[in-house]
């Protein structure tokens, strides 16, 4: 996996220069080349300093961790197969507005150790996702997950587990994928699956569906750019100045097009068909939720995700829309969500628990027998 910290930007620049100093040697008016030469690398070099300084444009994981981190390549490891953390491990969820620790269980998400085996009359609800599920922005006890087991176990008598298995960068190809493989064992009763249209631009846009797994637990994903073209990206602040001309993202891709939003379209709409028919089969209740972004609470949706919405609802899954819960209680967005961050705060986690609660309860997916208030 490439890996650049920030001196390796500016290392790159003195390693051009020495080789076109070397070129340069060879002619016989080397003066007159270097007085058109020098003036360049000197203002690339100012470029790349003053761009390193700010985070203009950085990627995450430079504002996170000092270090660019590529999102692609092939990792021949079950961990990165499932897209889990490390078992026991701790990672720290930074921003230049919050720090927020997390420690995982056996199992490498960030919660407590689930048992095997439940208990009699359990009802076990599995919640997966990405960022917006793990609950990146806010301390572990404000996830959105922690306040619907709150919630849950505040007003009803029976026993009710809520398992937090969200994953940040993680997608609903990934969660179909541990659900099938490590966590159905777990035997939850109802499974709360997220997803937004970030899910479709960025992820899967640049993963890729089904096809992005291989055999012998390698990931492939599809969208890769051109490897010249990465390295180009990850040692030169500057070089993103024209990338971002351009349209292209920090995973390097451009806006997703209409053809490709409705092949993405396709490929969630098989997922869902795939996803409806395992839980099924495993006597449990699959539940898709449709989590709006911050821009999207004073608007809507896109075309395609309101056609993947209605097509999404002729299955027969349950389904739950937050923009509508959303629009009702989000009149002022930043009250919600980080200022500069689009991960919500703990309020907005808060929001986003009351939402998932009363729809399900709506539903008639939740058991009856209230505490006594």
């Amino acid at each position: 996996m490439l890996v650049i910290k920030w001196h390796t930007h500016l290392m790159a620049l003195v390693y051009v220069y020495l080789f076109v100093e070397l070129i340069i040697s060879r002619f016989a008016n080397q003066r007159k080349i270097r007085s058109y030469v020098l003036p360049i690398f000197i203002g690339l070099f100012s470029t790349e300093t003053i761009l390193s300084l700010t985070d203009w444009v950085k990627t995450h994981s430079e504002k996170n961790y000092q270090v660019y981190v590529s999102p692609y390549g092939k990792q021949p490891d079950l961990i990165r197969y499932y897209w889990v953390d490390d078992p026991f491990s701790s990672k720290h969820l930074k921003d230049p507005e919050y720090s927020f620790i997390r420690h995982m269980n056996s199992i490498g998400y960030s919660n407590v150790e689930w048992m095997l085996k439940k208990k009699k009359d359990e009802l076990r609800i599995l919640c997966l996702g990405d960022s917006f599920t793990e609950g990146d922005g806010a301390h572990k006890d404000s996830s959105y997950v922690s306040f619907l087991r709150r919630k849950l176990n505040t007003k009803y008598q029976q026993p009710i587990t809520v398992m937090n298995a969200g994953k940040c960068g993680s997608d609903p190809f990934f969660n179909y994928i541990n659900y099938r493989d490590r966590l159905s064992v777990f035997q939850p009763d109802i499974i709360v699956q997220t997803i937004s249209t970030h899910d479709i631009t960025d992820d899967i846009y640049l993963r890729g569906g089904m096809e992005r797994f291989g055999k012998d637990s390698i990931v492939s994903f599809t969208g890769r750019p051109h490897s010249n073209m990465e390295l180009l990206y990850s040692i030169s602040y500057t070089s993103r100045i024209f990338f971002r001309w351009l349209e292209y993202n920090e995973l390097l891709v451009r806006p997703v097009t209409p053809k490709q939003s409705e092949i993405i379209q396709k490929s969630c709409l098989r997922l869902f068909k795939d996803y409806y028919r395992l839980v099924s089969n495993n006597q449990a209740t699959l539940v898709i939720v449709f989590l709006p972004g911050q821009q999207q609470i004073n608007d809507s949706y896109p075309p395609y995700f309101l056609d993947l919405i209605r097509e999404t609802r002729r299955i027969p899954l349950h389904t739950i829309d937050l923009l509508p819960y959303y629009h009702a209680l989000a009149h002022e967005p930043f009250n919600f969500y980080w200022v500069n961050n689009a991960h919500h705060n703990a309020k907005g986690y808060e929001m986003m628990a009351d939402g998932i609660f009363e729809s399900l309860e709506k539903q008639g997916l939740l058991i009856s027998g209230t505490r006594a208030q």
